[in-house]
């Protein structure tokens, strides 16, 4: 008889441990991209930002929804995306967020918002190398041998201008700005 217990005990035991939950995740509030697809990436699909298993689908109201079925207990981390990291989400001002994480110990159901989108970033400008040491001699410099004007710059050493008298390598390089304009007659 106390065999027949401690069988029943360790039974109900083990379908505690090994109980399977639903997560059901919907997200309301969604910054703009209305039609672009959107998946769940975690530590559940390895990370994969454009895993079809894990597309979020159409819900009432222009929400998503992703429902998992047979989730374990545990805890688990991730982020949204619309199919790569560079789409990925982020704050309203295009700056990363860290994972989201729920922990899952039973039936489970959260509802979240998506503040805005990584790709929203502004353009960023790219670096100028110019330093204030490079000035531009002429922007419209006729070359007739080439039939074409080039802008003229050229880089003073910082102690240009306090070393009267001392000698400097030239290099000299020049752009294409336009062929001859009909307005200019050299």
């Amino acid at each position: 008889m106390n065999k027949l217990i401690i069988a029943i005990v360790f039974s109900c035991c083990c379908y505690v441990a090994s109980a399977q939950y639903t997560v059901r995740i919907v997200v309301s509030g969604i910054a703009a991209k209305p039609r672009d697809e959107i998946y769940i990436a975690g530590n559940f699909n390895n990370w994969n930002p454009a895993d079809n298993n894990y597309k979020l689908k159409p819900f009432a109201g222009g929400r998503r929804i992703i429902v998992f079925s047979n989730m374990d207990t545990g805890h688990y981390e991730f982020k949204f995306t619309r199919g790569s990291w560079e789409k990925a989400e982020a704050t309203s001002k295009a700056e990363d967020i860290s994972n989201r994480t729920i922990d899952v110990h039973g039936d489970t159901s959260i509802d979240i918002a998506i503040a805005g989108w990584k790709d929203d970033a502004p353009e960023k400008p790219k670096p100028n190398t110019a330093s204030i040491n490079v000035h531009i001699i002429d922007t419209a410099f006729y070359m007739p041998q080439l039939n074409r004007y080039r802008r003229i710059w050229i880089y003073l050493p910082p102690s240009y201008n306090k070393m009267k008298g001392k000698t400097y390598p030239v290099f000299l390089r020049c752009f294409m700005v336009s062929p001859i304009p009909a307005s200019v007659n050299k």
